[in-house]
């Protein structure tokens, strides 16, 4: 890949080299809860900033951090203790050692070295058992034991293929991909079986163990690579149909990827460039040279990247660009994307790029395929893409756990569901909305003075008096305190929903397992 490099000044290198190397352990508790650590801790405002505000950019960016903090983020992991704390949108806590996204209403999970599975509540279904479990796909999960033979079970957990196999792939278009080891050459060749276990399709192509396991059928055509008969290729990228009869290969400067949508991704290694096929493999998209980096089509878009992270169309028209640093994985099949941006920086460990400042730990959000943030950045430290409406974040101390897509959130006043220009938030175990469209629906006058972030909202002849990152308001004057404060974020100010409907007096429910909250003022 290529990669272009730039000098940080000098004394700004110094700088952080002394705040990397001068850390002493004894300063923090790695467990300590965060309001032990009063006013050494950063605020609410500060763990959940915007979008790139708050980067200070030399030559690339660097986190506009104070030496206290520096050292709090490089010695311990006390900031996820923060985030654990703040950020309550949790559909299922943190407690799982591995996670994998949702499919077919069941997600695999590890704890204590076994695998798993539960459902969306967190309730294990499939007890732990398993050395390591997959995902579902067309009723059916792989699954291994100890022994390294794969077998598959169903939604029950009942193992209905046998642990037999050497490899084995998810299912796809009513097959599955595994090994077979020939009895008299001892290759490893590629098959395919059934939902009995039977096998449908007997190849006689060599194949690499690591390869097999993505050799599923995807628009009736499978794509893997293989051991060639030429001596001179070692291997070859192959696409087959169903009856196992090759369509199209390509020799080892040829990087191909499987289907997805219809359109597949390869890669020319000879003259550095990235292409999309069709099911005809015909080239329906070239990417120019200036990008070292791309990804398949999935929901309509594919990533690339150059100098920036950007995703395109079907037809290769540019739609989104992130800012600078940000990094951005494909859309799943929610139509939501992960994107993740440094917070702390290092020194190189490779020792011919020891004066570079590298990314040593992120923080995560997500994006609509319009471009749009949908959460503020949080400090996890890994997130996964949404699978049917939860994603699985790690908290280091923690483990894995689910949160809930803000695209799943809903509010319902008088029996209509409600529709805003951006997302619902849900933190602190509060809905927070937009205000000012919150205010619409309800039927209120708002005044923001932006200058003392003062608030007053009236309706007929109720009056609230707030103020944005305050949690109290006087209504009526009578004062009144939440736990969630009125916040701003992506420039929007947002306020949590039952500041006004307890001012109105109107009747609520919070229904956690649709992320529905309804209001009625009838």
């Amino acid at each position: 890949m290529k990669r272009k490099w730039f000098l940080c000044i000098t004394v700004m290198v110094f700088t952080l080299f002394t705040v990397t190397f001068g850390c002493t352990k004894e300063q923090y508790n790695i467990n300590a809860d965060i309001t032990a650590q009063g006013s050494d801790m950063p605020q609410y405002e500060n763990i959940i900033s915007e979008t790139s505000q708050d980067m200070l950019t030399v030559e690339f960016s660097i986190p506009e951090l104070s030496q206290e903090e520096m050292e709090l983020y490089l010695i311990d992991d006390s900031i996820y203790n923060a985030t654990i704390d703040i950020d309550l949108n949790w559909a299922i806590p943190p407690q799982f050692d591995r996670a994998l996204s949702f499919s077919e209403g069941l997600a695999a999970v590890e704890k204590d070295g076994l695998w798993g599975y539960i459902d969306k509540t967190g309730q294990v279904v499939i007890p732990f058992q398993f050395d390591y479990a997959g995902d579902f796909s067309e009723g059916l999960a792989v699954v291994w034991n100890r022994d390294y033979l794969f077998g598959f079970i169903d939604q029950t957990g009942d193992l209905v293929i046998p642990y037999q196999f050497e490899k084995a792939g998810a299912f796809s278009e009513g097959l599955a991909p595994i090994l077979v080891t020939q009895d008299i050459t001892q290759n490893r060749v590629l098959c395919y079986i059934d939902k009995r276990g039977e096998i449908q399709l007997y190849t006689n192509y060599i194949i690499d163990v690591y390869a097999a396991e993505d050799a599923q059928f995807h628009n009736g055509i499978a794509q893997f690579y293989c051991y060639s008969e030429d001596d001179q290729i070692p291997y070859i990228d192959l696409y087959i149909d169903r009856n196992g009869k090759p369509i199209c290969s390509f020799k080892e400067n040829i990087n191909a990827n499987p289907f997805y949508n219809g359109i597949a991704l390869v890669y020319d290694s000879d003259s550095d460039i990235y292409y999309y096929i069709n099911t005809e493999f015909e080239t329906i998209i070239t990417i120019d040279d200036s990008y070292y980096d791309a990804s398949r089509f999935n929901n309509g878009l594919a990533r690339l990247r150059d100098e920036y992270v950007k995703y395109i169309d079907d037809t290769g028209k540019e739609v989104i660009q992130l800012e600078k640093d940000v990094s951005g994985y494909y859309f799943s099949d929610d139509g939501i994307a992960q994107v993740e941006k440094p917070y702390l920086y290092k020194a190189s460990e490779d020792k011919n790029e020891w004066w570079l400042m590298v990314p040593a730990k992120y923080k995560w959000s997500y994006i609509d395929k319009t471009g749009k943030y949908l959460l503020p950045y949080i400090y996890y430290g890994y997130a996964f893409g949404f699978d049917e409406g939860l994603a699985a974040c790690l908290i280091p101390n923690y483990g894995y756990g689910y949160i809930r897509s803000p695209l799943a959130l809903n509010i319902v006043l008088n029996n209509n569901k409600l529709e805003f220009n951006t997302t619902l938030q849900l933190s602190g175990g509060m809905v927070l909305a937009p205000l000012e469209e919150l205010c619409g629906y309800l039927d209120m006058n708002i005044n923001i003075d932006t200058e003392t972030k003062k608030l007053v909202i009236t309706k007929d002849n109720l009056k609230i008096i707030g103020m944005i990152d305050s949690g109290t308001i006087m209504a009526d004057g009578a004062e009144k305190e939440y736990s969630v404060p009125v916040t701003t974020l992506f420039g929007i100010t947002y306020v949590p929903v039952d500041m006004l409907t307890d001012a109105i007096q109107a009747d609520t429910v919070w229904d956690a397992d649709n992320s529905t909250f309804t209001i009625d003022t009838k």
